[in-house]
């Protein structure tokens, strides 16, 4: 119980930075935004979270890494090894391993971090599978690993990544780090946890599931996140958010997205 205010409190006072600091963006924004984006997914959205850059406000960043460190310690107590998933994951497993020195001095995690596949970027875990045996028939990296850091059998394994919106990408370095311990000859380890900032509440945690995943978020963006942000938000911009997150394939309609835009050029006038 202890953890569950605690979290609220990290989860609540995080997004709330985020979105101060322009991390959460919606067309409300500023005038920059009133087209919304286009995900990777193809769908329209009138909200963009970019945690990427979060490194430049250094505040902000302790206390993810903080709070990271904290989700860990509590729902992955098992946890010898944190896997930053490149490239957003890779300082906030960093950020939130020195954290877990200071909070746990007697035993503390070891990081490590994930590197892309060579050539065209994989999308899916079948993509994945296939780039990997061709590694294995060419038996070339570029001397590199797939996985920089150092591991040893029994290792309980912890992914780290800044959010999620499907479990794909989570998915795909699971394979990875499969792939390179058993060319190293380990084969006594676990790699079931995935901890991430925020999820956004898009299926994700179902898909986690099905695939035998333990998926730990700081914060519930749908459920939790946007309540937290209805006082930093105007009436307009909260309401679109919220509707939006709840019905995302409604906003996939051109003649609604028109007129989203209009009333978000209209704030600014």
């Amino acid at each position: 119980m202890e953890w569950e205010f605690e979290k609220e409190r990290l989860g609540k006072s995080i997004v709330r930075d985020l979105y101060e600091h322009e991390f959460i963006k919606t067309i409300y924004s500023n005038e920059d935004n009133v087209e919304g984006w286009t995900l990777k997914s193809g769908i329209w959205s009138p909200v963009y979270i970019n945690l990427r850059p979060v490194g430049s406000v250094s505040e902000i960043f302790e206390e993810i890494s903080y709070g990271l460190d904290r989700l860990i310690h509590y729902e992955a107590p098992k946890t010898t090894i944190l896997v930053g998933i490149e490239m957003a994951g890779i300082p906030l497993a960093v950020g939130a391993s020195l954290e877990l020195r200071h909070t746990l001095p007697t035993r503390g995690f070891p990081f490590a971090y994930t590197r892309s596949l060579p050539g065209k970027k994989v999308r899916t875990v079948e993509e994945a599978k296939t780039a990997l045996a061709q590694l294995d028939r060419v038996h070339d990296y570029g001397g590199h690993s797939l996985v920089e850091g150092h591991f040893e059998n029994g290792d309980v394994i912890c992914l780290v990544d800044d959010m999620t919106t499907n479990i794909e990408s989570k998915l795909i370095s699971r394979e990875i780090i499969k792939h390179e311990l058993k060319s190293r000859g380990i084969e006594e380890y676990s790699c079931n946890d995935v901890a991430v900032l925020l999820d956004r509440e898009q299926g994700a945690q179902e898909q986690a599931k099905k695939h035998g995943i333990n998926l730990m978020s700081l914060i519930k963006f749908k459920t939790n996140g946007l309540e937290w942000l209805e006082e930093k938000m105007n009436p307009q911009e909260h309401s679109l958010i919220k509707d939006y997150l709840a019905n995302t394939q409604k906003y996939q309609d051109a003649d609604l997205i028109s007129a989203e835009r209009e009333k978000a050029k209209n704030f600014f006038e």
